[in-house]
């Protein structure tokens, strides 16, 4: 849930710089910053070679470096509902990847839950009468596909390698992606148009990822996956609070049914407590 309210206020500063920062940049200053910030704590990683040998760990940031770029494209290239209706179905694609490699089995009031969160989240955004533009989708539905792809890897990676190890590898690799597409360059980088937004982007995402990466340590990568889908409700109360528009009747009730689903998968996930958590080697 931390990650979900990182998430959704870092959102909402990103749809802010509209206009202003180039997609690509805004990405890669976040990233930059991350990996500043984080280099002391991964420093000592340098000297045993084996923690960068592991393939989850790169199968996490090479997806997630390219889902980053494509949810920061589709965020400012559509309204923030669409964007987050089109980047949010990740959980679907998590949850189908998680059973074939994971072999996480799925009860079916989870299924219930996620199903739930799901449609709540994107049904609102998608018979609006805003019309989609064919690009927006394909980039929106890339970035959902990598971005589980990014989770499911993360769920082994989070028991092999350090939670900063995984989130400094993430960033470094976005900024290198960023910068060698055309949406970004090194010089847009260290411009600073909106220093302000820029560090409000750069802090939430650092503690999403912090956030994200821990929670992989003892949940299934699909229940992460949709838990993190409340941050469209932070998203929508920030929008509220700071003025930008109010949510629509048929937007708050995909709030209602958001929460619900998050509010029955957390108690799913209270039953299985007994359990002890699987150890993935």
């Amino acid at each position: 849930m931390g990650a979900a309210f990182s998430f959704g206020f870092m959102g909402y500063l990103v749809h802010a710089l509209s206009g202003k920062v180039p997609s690509g940049d805004a990405s890669a200053q976040r990233s930059l910053f991350i990996v500043v910030v984080l280099l002391p704590w991964v420093v000592k990683d340098f000297r045993n070679p084996k923690e960068f040998l592991h393939f989850p760990l790169w199968a996490r940031a090479i997806a997630g470096a390219f889902g980053i770029l494509a949810h920061f494209w589709t965020l400012q290239h559509a309204s923030v509902a669409t964007a987050r209706a089109l980047t949010y179905l990740n959980p679907v694609f998590t949850a189908v990847l998680g059973t074939i490699f994971l072999k996480e089995w799925l009860k079916i009031r989870e299924w219930a839950a996620i199903s739930l969160v799901v449609l709540s989240a994107t049904v609102p955004s998608l018979i609006a009468p805003e019309t989609i533009p064919r690009s927006v989708v394909i980039v929106g539905a890339l970035g959902a596909f990598l971005g589980s792809v990014a989770y499911t890897s993360l769920r082994r990676a989070a028991s092999q390698v350090s939670a900063t190890t995984i989130v400094w590898l993430l960033s470094l690799l976005n900024v290198l992606v960023a910068w060698g597409s055309p949406m970004s360059s090194i010089g847009g980088t260290f411009t600073l148009t909106e220093p302000l937004l820029s560090l409000g982007i750069a802090i939430f995402g650092l503690s999403g990822q912090m956030f994200l990466t821990l929670s992989h340590i003892s949940l299934k990568a699909s229940v992460v996956a949709t838990l993190s889908l409340s941050s469209v409700v932070w998203g929508m109360a920030f929008d509220a609070a700071f003025g930008r528009e109010l949510p629509t009747t048929l937007e708050f009730s995909g709030v209602v049914g958001i929460m619900f689903g998050v509010l029955l998968l957390q108690l799913s996930q209270v039953k299985s407590k007994s359990v002890e958590p699987e150890v993935i080697s």
